[in-house]
């Protein structure tokens, strides 16, 4: 029989699914894994680990010989649980918006055309006042 369990962990800390109950010997095999959040900022662990739990019989009694963690796929041994670890990174501040928005292109080429016209208009003028002579 499948068994589906789910333990929750609010903020930091840790949990369990309780005793589990073996009715033969066997390998048994647990995949642990992380339901995502949906809290803003956080990046959650996709990690899996499978717990692998040999049970033995000996003399008609059942005892766990062994109980091994793996994390995505790599054996943790001597992991005594499985952990997953989720990471915060807070929202950055929006940039404080100045000046109009035109980009220095655009100004460098506006203040290049003025003083283009303000020297025509100082060349023109002083044709004229040096015809008026």
């Amino acid at each position: 029989m499948i068994r589906s369990d789910k333990a929750k962990v609010t903020g930091a800390g840790s949990t369990n699914f309780g005793e589990i109950t073996f009715s033969k010997a066997g390998v048994y095999r647990f995949l642990i894994t992380e339901d995502k959040g949906s809290e803003t900022g956080y990046t959650y662990d996709g990690s899996q680990w499978t717990l692998t739990v040999t049970v033995t019989d000996e003399n008609g009694a059942l005892k766990v010989s062994s109980a091994v963690y793996a994390k995505d796929g790599t054996d943790s041994s001597g992991t005594e649980a499985a952990e997953f670890i989720n990471r915060y990174e807070a929202a950055k501040p929006a940039a404080a918006k100045t000046g109009d928005g035109m980009d220095a292109g655009r100004s460098a080429a506006l203040m290049a055309g003025s003083a283009s016209l303000i020297g025509v208009v100082f060349c023109i003028r002083r044709k004229r006042r040096g015809s008026n002579r």
